[in-house]
C-alpha cells in the first residue's frame, strides 16, 4: 500500500494481525474472528503520505474506523511470482 494521503490514528489507517501469516485454515479464521473483538491482537499502521507499507497477503489485514471524517487515498499493488498460485476462489 502507498499512502498518497497522511493517515494518522483518527483516519483509521489498515489494520494487521502481526503473525497472522503463518496461520492456516481454520485458525486464520478464528484469529480473525478474534480481532474484530480484541484489538489487543491487531496493530493500526498510521504513517505520512508517501509511505509504502509492505505485506504478505496472507497477513490478516482490514480497515480502521475512520473517525475522522478525512479520506484516505492509497494505491494497492500485489505481486505473485509464478511459482505461487492466487488462493482458491481468489483468482
Amino acid at each position: 500500500l502507498t499512502l498518497l494521503t497522511d493517515v494518522g490514528p483518527e483516519d483509521g489507517g489498515t489494520v494487521v494481525v502481526p503473525g497472522s501469516h503463518r496461520l492456516t485454515g481454520q485458525a486464520a479464521r478464528h484469529v480473525a474472528a478474534l480481532a474484530e473483538t480484541d484489538l489487543r491482537l491487531t496493530r493500526q499502521v498510521t504513517a505520512p503520505a508517501g509511505s509504502v507499507l509492505l505485506f504478505f497477503e496472507s497477513t490478516i489485514h482490514g480497515s480502521g474506523k475512520i473517525r475522522s471524517g478525512r479520506d484516505r487515498l492509497f494505491i494497492v499493488g500485489g505481486y505473485t511470482p509464478p511459482m505461487y498460485q492466487p488462493w482458491h476462489e481468489y483468482d
